[in-house]
């Protein structure tokens, strides 16, 4: 009989379709989700649509008060602290992960720094030095230790995907934003060198650009993005197959101005 490490499972996808992407040789004999950045809005929403359809899931947060309820909630899902601005805490957590449910599958990035560098009053004149070096540790250092972490193994098997949450910020700098802009452009940079280095090793890495803010609270607001759109477009990206990958979309509602 085959051990659960080599016999592959398959995660059921959107519209019934099944892709590469999707067989893993995990030790819990299910593929591994990990959510880098859990909270109410859309790691939530992210969290319950890849449980929906069958991951096993790493919650990351810098603090596990909401993701251990979040976890309780779905099943192979474990909650895990960890602040991306201390890079020892990454690799610690990640190796934890790997001994706990195996190799990740899927790493989605959604850590940001848009409300803890300097919210809407940064620009040139007010952003301090800090502001800067904390925008950068957390979207661009702090993502590209996360993926170091997932690579080797996906590398190796040849298959796996790294889906990582950009902003508006991502594309043009705000007078408002300085840091967060910076950080965010470097952080689209980086994930387009990866895609460029992965995409022929069969790593998919894909840049989803959220245009808008995200309704967290559920309003219902038909000018905030619903979470779980973003997370079924997040899906949409894992399940492509390898002639067709996308490395990057923008998703916002209808009525923002663009």
């Amino acid at each position: 009989m085959e051990s659960p490490r080599t016999n592959p499972a398959v995660a059921q996808l959107t519209n019934g379709h099944l892709s590469e992407t999707i067989f893993s040789f995990n030790k819990n004999s299910k593929p591994v989700c990990a959510i880098v950045g859990v909270g109410p809005g859309l790691g939530s929403a992210n969290a319950k649509r890849f449980s929906d359809a069958g991951f096993s899931l790493a919650l990351l947060s810098r603090n596990s008060t909401f993701t251990s309820k979040l976890a309780a909630e779905l099943p192979d899902a474990r909650p895990y602290t960890c602040d991306v601005t201390d890079t020892g805490k990454i690799k610690e957590v990640f190796q934890t992960i790997a001994q706990d449910l195996g190799p990740v599958d899927v790493l989605i990035y959604s850590a940001s720094s848009r409300f803890q560098a300097q919210g809407s009053h940064g620009n040139i004149e007010v952003a301090t030095e800090e502001d800067m070096a904390h925008a950068w540790k957390i979207d661009t250092l702090g993502c590209m230790m996360c993926c170091k972490q997932v690579v080797p193994s996906m590398v190796e098997r040849g298959t796996g995907t790294i889906l990582i949450i950009g902003a508006t910020g991502s594309l043009r700098g705000g007078a408002n934003f300085t840091a967060f802009a910076a950080a965010k452009n470097g952080q689209r940079a980086l994930a387009e060198s990866m895609a460029r280095h992965l995409m022929p090793k069969g790593v998919h890495v894909s840049l989803l650009i959220i245009d808008g803010s995200i309704d967290a609270d559920r309003s219902g607001s038909e000018k905030l993005i619903k979470a779980e759109q973003v997370s079924d477009t997040l899906m949409f990206l894992h399940s492509q197959h390898k002639s067709g990958w996308t490395f990057q979309m923008d998703i916002r509602p209808n009525v923002e101005r663009w």
